[in-house]
Order: structure tokens, then C-alpha cells, then sequence
């Protein structure tokens, strides 16, 4: 669609140029040129699409969602921002997606319904479409809603496949501090399912990628976090019954 609306644009500008320059337009010069305008239309077009609603609206707008699912009462929540996102049409791509985001966690942890989580994820993956690259955290958050999904239907195998392709993309897109927070969760969930041994390399992943967050990143990923993963670290290794190796991460 965007790329329809940038071609609209040059519509006039192909309409006056005059018939000699029109047959030479082959040429690798001006082939160029046309490129590159071509390019710099959609890339204004993209941005303008982009924008979404206001910040300030943004926030009261999610404020308020966030109270009714901490009210218990996820159904109301998800009444709540789809009529938002029906009323109002400037929702960027990635703020609708955020709506899907907040419908998923309640379909798959509070009000827990996996035919509606399947759809809701679908369509997390539908609005990111080309855009993959552009906006990778939410690319992996949407792999890892889906892992969850098939590990609540009990298809384990397939959602850890999930979980290591979310974990491969987010490797060559992300950051060490920020792909901190999906390394972790895939030795979380190796503990829950008590496969001890395998989930120690993740948790000592994560602290390595925990170390290269700065003070610009949050608190937690500084201290809290990096804490937090050497209690787990120590516990893997007493319920995998080698107690001297837990005592050496419980005392650090």
C-alpha cells in the first residue's frame, strides 16, 4: 500500500518530462536517479504512516487497559482497547501491534483461552510483515508468545523450536543487553520443566550478556537481574545434584 501511494507521487513528475528524455530513461544514469527518487518518497511516505497517535493519548490510552487487567477482568480489557482501535484509525503498525501484545498475555495467562492466542499471535505476525528487520524486539517477543502457546497445548518439542528461532534471529539484530531478556527466559523455562543441566548455559549466557548493558540500560538489567540469574544458576546445579558448584553461585 505504501509503496502504491509513493508511485501515485511520481505520476506528475514521469508526466512532464518530455518525450526525448522519456526514451533515454533506460539508460543507467537516469535509471539511478529515478531510483533513488523512488526510494526517497517511500521512505517520507513510510515515516508519515509511522507516526501513530499521540504520545500523551498513548499513555492514558494504555494506563487504563492496564487497570482493568489488574482489576481481574481481562475480558473487559480486551473490550476495552478493541473498541479503542476502532474508534480511532492513526494507530501506527507497531502501536496495533502492541494491542495484540497486550490481548496475548491475557489470552495465554490470565484469561486463558489458546484458540483466541493463536489468533491474536497470527495477527502479531501479519502486522510485522516486512518490517521483521525494522523492528526485531517485537519480532521475537511475537516467536516467544507463539512458544508459549504450543508449550500450554503441551507441544513441548515445537515450542522450544520457537524459543531457538526467536533466539537465532534475535543474535544477528539485537543487542547483548537486550537479547539478555530472551536468553534468560529460555533457561527459565528449561528449569520449570526441571531439565536442570540444560538450562545452566542459558542462565550463564545471560549473565555474560547482562554484563554489557550500560548505565543507560535499567536498573534491573544492572544489578537485579544479574543477581537474580546467579541464585537460579546455583539452584540448577543443587537440584541437579552437585551441590559444590550451586555453593560457588549462591556465595557470588
Amino acid at each position: 500500500m505504501l509503496l502504491v501511494k509513493c508511485l501515485i507521487l511520481l505520476i506528475p513528475i514521469a508526466s512532464n518530462m518530455p518525450l526525448r528524455f522519456l526514451k533515454k530513461s533506460m539508460s543507467k544514469k537516469i535509471f539511478s536517479y529515478s531510483f533513488l527518487l523512488l526510494c526517497f518518497l517511500f521512505y517520507r511516505c513510510k515515516n508519515e504512516e509511522e507516526v501513530g497517535v499521540d504520545k500523551a493519548f498513548l499513555i492514558k490510552y494504555h494506563n487504563q487497559a492496564v487497570l482493568l487487567r489488574g482489576d481481574g477482568d481481562g475480558a473487559r480489557a480486551i473490550k476495552y482497547v478493541d473498541s479503542v482501535h476502532e474508534v480511532v484509525k492513526e494507530f501506527s503498525r507497531t502501536q496495533s501491534w502492541q494491542k495484540h501484545n497486550f490481548k496475548a498475555d491475557i489470552y495465554l495467562n490470565r484469561n486463558v483461552d489458546l484458540k483466541q492466542a493463536r489468533l491474536t499471535i497470527d495477527s502479531m505476525y501479519a502486522i510485522l510483515d516486512g518490517i521483521e528487520e525494522q523492528h526485531p524486539e517485537l519480532y521475537i517477543y511475537t516467536k516467544f508468545f507463539e512458544g508459549d502457546l504450543l508449550l500450554k497445548g503441551s507441544d513441548y518439542n515445537a515450542g522450544l523450536i520457537k524459543y531457538y528461532e526467536g533466539e537465532s534471529f534475535g543474535k544477528a539484530h539485537l543487542t547483548p543487553c537486550v537479547m539478555s531478556s530472551f536468553t534468560g527466559k529460555i533457561g527459565l523455562i528449561k528449569y520449570r520443566q526441571r531439565r536442570y543441566k540444560e538450562a545452566i548455559p542459558y542462565l550463564k549466557k545471560t549473565l555474560i550478556e547482562l554484563s554489557a548493558c550500560t548505565e543507560r540500560d535499567n536498573f534491573n538489567k544492572r544489578l537485579l537481574y544479574p543477581q537474580s540469574n546467579l541464585n537460579t544458576i546455583g539452584l540448577c546445579f543443587e537440584k541437579a545434584g552437585m551441590p559444590d558448584s550451586a555453593v560457588v553461585y549462591y556465595k557470588k
